[in-house]
C-alpha cells in the first residue's frame, strides 16, 4: 500500500517551483483560527516539501505524475492526514482509496479510482477538514464522480447530519439552487451561502448569508437566520447593497461590513462596520469611505478593527487615509476592556498608536500591541521607529495586571540595523508566547543575549518568579 495526500487545491504546472501559501492554523489557547504563511517546494524529483521559517513540516512523495499535486489546506492536515491505496505500473491511482487521520482510519471516507480518475460514489473531506473543538470541524461531502468530475447531487455531512448542497451538471459545474458551507464551517462559524448558479457555473441574482449561533459549550440557536448577502450581476460580480462578513467572523466576533458596490463590482461610498456581541449590538461606529472614482481606495477618516478584534479584545485603529489610499499622520489604538462575562468599560480608551510618514511607514515613537493582546493579556511594546520605518534603540515591554500597569525591570531590549532591516541586539527580556494566559497566572520570561547579527547566543534563562515592580501610569 502507498500513502499520499489527497485534500486541497490543485496548482497548475508547479513542478520544480517554490511558492508561499497562507493556511489556517488553530490557536489552542485563544481558541481561534490564525492565518500563517508556509513555504511549499514542489521538486522535479516528485517531492513536495512543506516548511515554515526554514523548519520542515512534512515531505510528501508524489507517486502519480499524471496530474498536478494537491496541496493541504491547513496545518492540521499537514500534520495528520494521509491517503492509502494502490498505483498501477503507470503510477496511476487505481482501486479503493481510504483516508487516515493521526494513524486512525476515517470511517467510510474515500472511494474508487479508475486509471487515475475518481469514479462512482465518494465521501470526500471538506476543504478545511480538521479535528478541532471535538467534532466541530469534521465536515464531509458526498456524491458521485464521473471521469474525475463531480456530477449530480452532492450533500454535506456534519455531526452525522446530511445537509443539502446542490447539483453539478455534466461538465462538473455547479448549477441551479445551492446551499454552500463557509470554507471554515463549524470552526466557531456556522455560516452558509444560499443562491443560484447559472449553466456556466457562475453565481447570479440574490445570495443570502445565513448564520446559526453556536458557542464552545454547545449552546446554539434553533434555526439559521439571515445576517447578510446581496446581488451578483453579470460575470459573478457583486453589485448594489451588500452586507458581508468579516474575515474573522465567529460566534464571539460577529462582525459585518455594510456598503455598496458599483456596476463594476468596486466598493464605493460609506461602508459601516457593525459588531454584535452574544446578547446585543455593542459596536456600530466603525468603517469609513471608499473613493467613488479611483477603484476601492480608502480615503479620509477610518475606524478599523484589529485583526484579533472580538470578545475580550475589542481593539480599533483610528486614523486618516490620503487620496492615494495610504495611512498618514497620527493613528490611535483604542481599546474597550470586556471580559468573558461581558463586563465591560463604557467607552473606548487610547492605549497606543503613533505616526505614519511618507509611504505609509511608521516613524517616531509608537506604542504597539502584543499579537495576543486581550483581557488579562494587556501587553504593549513602547519604542521608536527611524525615518526608514525601522525599529531602533530601546523598546520596553509593558504589562497591565487587573489593577495597575506594571513594567519589567529592563523589560524588552534594543534594536540595531542589520543587512535585512532592524534586528534585536544585546540583552533582552522576552515574554513567553502565552504570557498572561490562564487569567494572568502565566508570567514566564526568558532572558538572554543577541549578537550583532540578531542571533541568540549563550545561555538564556527562564524566569517564573515575580520580578515585576509596580509603577502607576
Amino acid at each position: 500500500m502507498n500513502y499520499t495526500s489527497e485534500n486541497g487545491l490543485q496548482p497548475k504546472d508547479l513542478k520544480g517551483q517554490a511558492l508561499e501559501k497562507v493556511i489556517e492554523n488553530w490557536n489552542k489557547s485563544l481558541k481561534k483560527l490564525e492565518k500563517i504563511q508556509i513555504q511549499i517546494n514542489i521538486k522535479k524529483d516528485h517531492q513536495i516539501i512543506y516548511s515554515k521559517d526554514g523548519a520542515i513540516l512534512r515531505i510528501e512523495e508524489i507517486h502519480s505524475i499524471s496530474k498536478n499535486p494537491q496541496i493541504f489546506s491547513n496545518m492540521e492536515q499537514i500534520e495528520n492526514l494521509f491517503w492509502q491505496g494502490q498505483f498501477d505500473k503507470r503510477k496511476f491511482k487505481v482501486g479503493k482509496w481510504i483516508a487516515s487521520w493521526n494513524k486512525a482510519f476515517l470511517k467510510d471516507v474515500g472511494g474508487y479510482f479508475v486509471d487515475g480518475q475518481k469514479q462512482g460514489l465518494w465521501k470526500d473531506l471538506f476543504l478545511n477538514y480538521c479535528y478541532l473543538m471535538n467534532r466541530e470541524a469534521q465536515v464531509f461531502e458526498t456524491g458521485e464522480y464521473c471521469a474525475d468530475l463531480r456530477i449530480g447531487n452532492w450533500d454535506f455531512i456534519w455531526l452525522d447530519k446530511k445537509l443539502s448542497g446542490g447539483f453539478y451538471n455534466k461538465n462538473g459545474l455547479k448549477q441551479g439552487k445551492w446551499v454552500e458551507f463557509d470554507e471554515i464551517f463549524g470552526i466557531v462559524k456556522q455560516v452558509t451561502y444560499t443562491g443560484e448558479y447559472n449553466i456556466q457555473g457562475k453565481k447570479v441574482g440574490k445570495w443570502d448569508i445565513m448564520y446559526k449561533y453556536r458557542d464552545y459549550f454547545g449552546n446554539e440557536d434553533k434555526e439559521y437566520k439571515q445576517i447578510g448577502g446581496g446581488i451578483y450581476g453579470e460575470g459573478q460580480i457583486k453589485i448594489g447593497r451588500w452586507i458581508e462578513l468579516w474575515e474573522n467572523f465567529g460566534f464571539n466576533r460577529q462582525v459585518t461590513f455594510n456598503g455598496e458596490y458599483n456596476i463594476q463590482g468596486i466598493k464605493v461610498g460609506k461602508w459601516n462596520i457593525l459588531y454584535k456581541g452574544q446578547q446585543m449590538q455593542i459596536f456600530s461606529n466603525g468603517g469609513g469611505t471608499y473613493d467613488d472614482f479611483q477603484g476601492q481606495i480608502k480615503i479620509g477618516r477610518w475606524v478599523e478593527l484589529w485583526e484579533n478584534f472580538g470578545q475580550n479584545r475589542e481593539v480599533t485603529f483610528n486614523g486618516e487615509y490620503n487620496i492615494q489610499g495610504m495611512k498618514v499622520g497620527r493613528w490611535d489604538i483604542m481599546y474597550k476592556d470586556c471580559d468573558y462575562f461581558e463586563n465591560e468599560d463604557k467607552q473606548y480608551k487610547q492605549i497606543g498608536g503613533g505616526l505614519y510618514g511618507k509611504g505609509q511607514i511608521k516613524i517616531g515613537r509608537w506604542i504597539e500591541l502584543i499579537q495576543h493582546f486581550g483581557n488579562h493579556r494587556e501587553i504593549t511594546f513602547d519604542g521608536l521607529y527611524n525615518m526608514k520605518g525601522m525599529k531602533v534603540g530601546k523598546w520596553d515591554i509593558v504589562y497591565k495586571g487587573q489593577q495597575m500597569w506594571i513594567m519589567y525591570d529592563s523589560g524588552g531590549g534594543s534594536y540595531g540595523e542589520g543587512e535585512k532591516g532592524c534586528i534585536k541586539i544585546g540583552m533582552w527580556v522576552e515574554l513567553d508566547e502565552m504570557f498572561g494566559d490562564s487569567w494572568g497566572s502565566n508570567q514566564i520570561t526568558y532572558q538572554g543575549e543577541y549578537n550583532l547579527k540578531g542571533m541568540k547566543i549563550g545561555i538564556w534563562v527562564q524566569n517564573e518568579d515575580n520580578i515585576l515592580k509596580s509603577i502607576i501610569i
